[in-house]
């Protein structure tokens, strides 16, 4: 940059980064020059809360959505952010888990329904991972050379989702764990999205790179003049880690597509030390068919009954006439399972979208959860050790106070269904969660 302009990153400083919370906006006054207006575009970032973000973000518009959370560990965190994704009016398309801290032996346990799981973990070492949740109605295949465990430098999966006649979007998730080495992930990002002929692309996750840069460090500048480079611009402009001694903007998503109407923000919720981002591109995603259709066996009481009825009474002569033990239980089966097949026959059913249903939440205990955001948000705007310490105390309290009703709920269940299978097993399986929480 020439001498008396004020470098790109540079308007991006700690000074700048809320006007939603009383602080100071950016001098926008500056219209001869591009670089003092470039933030203007993209700039319309703001936290919101769940309800207000209910309010004001439309559902009736075809678009692509995407939102990030660093988990800091998904087995830890996952019944929250399933909480936060059935308060959302908003079924997100994508859905981006960064520290996922590992999970490929028990991927079955960390199902969305309705979305389709990719997910890569770290290599050799503990913590770390990434996964994306993607709308099963979404057209896409996973991207295998963007899509790795690089040692030492980063973790990233990649999908592309098919666009039919316009160009195809590519949305990675990307973690890079503090400490690693500026340069060679800036390297590997420039290898990575400098050949992606020119698709739409959304890259989201923890870099552990302070995006907002006030100390003026050169690495950053480097990082994100790269990114510049290749047209990748942040969609994020505020903190997404605030703590009462700082206020830093790790998590982002950057795209090249900053020309589309689209909306960026962040929720206040305390999954994390990390805000879950979002992004809302509207455009029109072409989907697979909106219901999916599942298939399931009907074993009731009275099919298993007729299942063993004509079971005993089928004639099996054909299988003790066989001259070879092979042929004898091939035979078997095959009757076995015709028969099963006939009795107990496989239905499709069709699957929709379930909201959050947690029968043991009482309405003041709804109040109190929203109490409790209030005060996150408080120690966010304050950012004191008084807020911080209410905050918790009150946090802490609600928590205990939920895990017991949870029990409770699930003790009474199983005490009032104690001759009613169905409900005994319903049962066994909430208290066994509800005490792994307690």
């Amino acid at each position: 940059m020439r001498s008396g302009r004020t470098d790109l990153p540079s308007l991006m400083t700690v000074e700048n980064y809320d006007n939603d919370m009383g602080m100071s906006k950016l001098d926008r006054h500056h219209d001869i020059d591009p670089d003092m207006n470039f933030y203007c575009k993209i700039d319309h970032c703001k936290y919101y809360s769940i309800d207000q973000f209910n309010d004001s973000i439309r559902t009736d518009q075809p678009a692509l959505s995407i939102i990030h959370f660093n988990s800091r560990s998904l087995k830890k965190n996952f019944q929250d952010i399933k909480d936060i994704l059935g308060a959302s009016k908003k079924r997100f398309s994508v859905v981006a888990i960064s520290e996922s801290w590992g999970i490929s032996e028990c991927a079955q346990d960390y199902e969305l329904e309705g979305y389709e799981l990719h997910f890569i973990n770290r290599v050799n070492k503990r913590g770390g991972g990434v996964a994306l949740y993607v709308d099963r109605r979404l057209r896409h295949k996973v991207v295998e050379s963007m899509s790795i465990a690089h040692e030492n430098v980063c973790e990233s999966i990649t999908i592309e989702v098919d666009m039919g006649k316009l160009k195809n979007i590519l949305i990675s998730c990307i973690y890079r764990a503090p400490g690693y080495s500026m340069d060679n992930f800036k390297e590997l990002m420039v290898e990575m999205y400098s050949k992606t002929e020119q698709k739409v692309t959304y890259v989201c996750g923890d870099f552990n790179i302070d995006f907002l840069n006030p100390n003026k460090i050169l690495s950053i500048y480097d990082f994100t003049g790269a990114m510049y480079s290749l047209s990748l611009f942040p969609t994020i402009t505020k903190p997404s880690r605030i703590t009462s001694q700082s206020a830093t903007l790790t998590d982002n998503i950057l795209t090249n597509n900053i020309e589309d109407n689209f909306t960026s923000g962040l929720l206040i919720n305390d999954i994390s030390d990390h805000l879950p981002v979002f992004m809302i591109h509207n455009c029109e995603c072409i989907l697979k068919d909106e219901i999916s259709i599942q298939k399931r066996r009907i074993r009731t009481e009275e099919s298993l009954n007729e299942f063993k009825r004509v079971l005993m009474s089928q004639d099996c002569r054909e299988v003790f006439e066989a001259q070879e033990v092979n042929m004898a239980y091939n035979t078997f089966l095959d009757i076995f399972l015709k028969l099963y097949d006939k009795s107990c026959p496989v239905w499709q059913y069709k699957v929709t979208a379930k909201r959050v249903n947690k029968p043991w939440l009482t309405k003041g205990l709804l109040n109190a959860y929203k109490k409790k955001n209030n005060l996150y948000r408080d120690f966010l705007k304050q950012r004191s050790k008084e807020s911080e310490t209410e905050y918790k105390k009150y946090r802490n309290k609600l928590t205990e106070i939920m895990r017991k009703c949870k029990k409770n709920y699930y003790d009474n269940l199983l005490e009032n269904n104690k001759n009613n299978i169905k409900g005994r097993l319903q049962g066994h399986g909430g208290v066994g969660s509800a005490r792994e929480e307690l």
